[in-house]
């Protein structure tokens, strides 16, 4: 292969959930990812592009480890129900040089890292989340590892 792959994604959580104790709880939520896809080669000459979508609920369970009084170690664990909507199309050359699809994809996400308090209902995390999806009616696989920051507000 002599060419280049350029990936981007953008990720939108709306989580609420309850803490049953101060360090365990549970959560529900929706996700929404978005991907734009470019693969070159050989490099600079021809193009394949693409997008992606996923987005549906999701439901799982978190836990954290106070370090201290503004700081905690978090951990979360879910699973994802998501529609799967993608487009493609590369050069007129290229067998299935256009092509689309949707799928259903489930799958797992585990996220862990340092949570810091601000104040009594304002927080910002830094972690380490890795995500896998795979599709119902299509070999379709989707997987992230990657570095996550976010920022939380409670009541």
């Amino acid at each position: 292969y002599d060419g280049k792959e350029t990936i981007g994604r953008t990720d939108l959580d709306l989580t609420a959930g309850y803490m049953f104790t101060p360090n365990f709880g549970a959560f529900i939520g929706y996700k929404s990812i978005s991907g734009d896809y470019k693969d070159e080669w050989p490099i600079g000459t021809q193009y394949a592009t693409g997008d992606l979508t996923m987005s549906g609920p999701g439901f799982g369970i978190l836990g954290n480890i106070p370090f201290s009084d503004a700081v905690a170690l978090y951990g979360s664990l879910a699973w994802m129900l998501l529609d799967y909507e993608f487009t493609y199309s590369g050069p007129d050359s290229f067998e299935n040089a256009a092509n689309s699809g949707t799928d259903d994809v489930s799958g797992a996400s585990f996220e862990i890292g340092l949570a810091f308090l601000f104040n009594e209902h304002t927080s910002a995390n830094v972690g380490i989340k890795s995500q896998a999806f795979t599709g119902s009616d299509s070999d379709i696989t989707h997987s992230f590892v990657g570095l996550t920051a976010g920022v939380n507000y409670t009541f």
